[in-house]
Protein backbone atom coordinates (compact mmCIF):
# COMPACT_ATOMS: atom_id res chain seq x y z
CA UNK A 1 0.00 0.00 0.00
CA UNK A 2 1.72 3.29 -1.12
CA UNK A 3 1.48 6.18 1.15
CA UNK A 4 -0.95 7.95 -0.97
CA UNK A 5 -3.44 5.49 -0.73
CA UNK A 6 -2.58 5.26 3.16
CA UNK A 7 -3.71 9.20 2.99
CA UNK A 8 -7.13 8.61 1.39
CA UNK A 9 -7.82 5.58 3.91
CA UNK A 10 -6.89 7.83 6.63
CA UNK A 11 -9.07 10.50 5.42
CA UNK A 12 -12.15 8.60 4.70
CA UNK A 13 -11.98 7.56 8.32
CA UNK A 14 -12.14 10.76 9.54
CA UNK A 15 -14.90 11.61 7.12
CA UNK A 16 -16.75 8.58 8.80
CA UNK A 17 -15.86 9.61 12.28
CA UNK A 18 -17.30 13.16 11.87
CA UNK A 19 -20.37 11.92 10.09
CA UNK A 20 -20.95 9.33 13.08
CA UNK A 21 -20.12 12.87 15.94
CA UNK A 22 -22.29 14.89 13.57
CA UNK A 23 -25.21 12.19 14.00
CA UNK A 24 -24.50 12.18 17.65
CA UNK A 25 -24.85 15.35 18.13
CA UNK A 26 -27.90 15.89 16.10
CA UNK A 27 -29.42 12.78 18.16
CA UNK A 28 -28.43 14.78 21.45
CA UNK A 29 -30.28 17.95 20.27
CA UNK A 30 -33.43 16.03 19.59
CA UNK A 31 -33.27 14.67 23.35
CA UNK A 32 -33.11 18.32 24.33
CA UNK A 33 -35.80 19.51 21.81
CA UNK A 34 -38.16 16.90 23.17
CA UNK A 35 -37.47 17.78 26.65
CA UNK A 36 -38.03 21.05 26.31
CA UNK A 37 -41.73 19.79 24.25
CA UNK A 38 -42.49 17.02 27.47
CA UNK A 39 -41.85 20.58 29.86
CA UNK A 40 -43.88 22.67 27.80
CA UNK A 41 -47.04 19.90 27.82
CA UNK A 42 -46.50 19.85 31.72
CA UNK A 43 -47.04 23.29 32.44
CA UNK A 44 -49.73 23.62 29.53
CA UNK A 45 -51.72 21.04 31.99
CA UNK A 46 -50.87 22.17 35.55
CA UNK A 47 -52.12 25.49 34.05
CA UNK A 48 -55.01 24.22 32.81
CA UNK A 49 -55.65 22.22 36.23
CA UNK A 50 -55.36 25.65 37.82
CA UNK A 51 -57.23 27.77 35.35
CA UNK A 52 -60.08 24.90 35.77
CA UNK A 53 -59.79 25.15 39.90
CA UNK A 54 -60.17 28.91 39.59
CA UNK A 55 -63.52 28.51 37.50
CA UNK A 56 -64.83 26.18 40.27
CA UNK A 57 -64.78 28.42 42.88
CA UNK A 58 -65.98 31.42 40.93
CA UNK A 59 -69.13 33.64 42.02
CA UNK A 60 -71.60 31.93 44.85
CA UNK A 61 -72.09 28.47 43.04
CA UNK A 62 -69.65 26.33 42.47
CA UNK A 63 -69.55 25.03 39.19
CA UNK A 64 -68.84 21.06 38.81
CA UNK A 65 -65.32 20.20 37.18
CA UNK A 66 -67.22 19.00 34.05
CA UNK A 67 -68.56 22.67 33.53
CA UNK A 68 -65.72 24.06 34.54
CA UNK A 69 -63.77 21.67 31.83
CA UNK A 70 -65.91 22.65 29.29
CA UNK A 71 -66.35 26.29 29.61
CA UNK A 72 -62.32 26.54 29.98
CA UNK A 73 -62.63 24.41 26.42
CA UNK A 74 -64.71 26.33 24.72
CA UNK A 75 -62.79 29.63 25.43
CA UNK A 76 -59.90 28.45 24.54
CA UNK A 77 -61.39 27.12 21.33
CA UNK A 78 -62.87 30.27 20.85
CA UNK A 79 -59.47 32.17 20.61
CA UNK A 80 -58.00 29.87 18.62
CA UNK A 81 -60.53 30.05 15.80
CA UNK A 82 -59.89 33.20 14.56
CA UNK A 83 -63.28 35.76 14.69
CA UNK A 84 -63.64 36.50 11.25
CA UNK A 85 -64.08 32.66 9.89
CA UNK A 86 -67.53 31.98 8.66
CA UNK A 87 -69.44 29.31 10.91
CA UNK A 88 -68.99 26.90 8.68
CA UNK A 89 -65.38 27.26 9.00
CA UNK A 90 -65.63 27.33 13.01
CA UNK A 91 -67.12 24.30 13.47
CA UNK A 92 -64.38 22.49 10.81
CA UNK A 93 -61.66 24.32 12.60
CA UNK A 94 -63.02 23.24 15.94
CA UNK A 95 -63.26 19.83 14.80
CA UNK A 96 -59.68 19.48 13.60
CA UNK A 97 -58.38 20.55 16.97
CA UNK A 98 -60.49 18.08 19.14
Amino acid sequence: MTSEDQFIEIDDQNEENDDIENLVEKYLDLGDINTRAIQKWYFLGQNFERKVEEIKNQGRRKKSDQTARRDLYNEMMRLLVKEDEDAEEKVRVRGATK
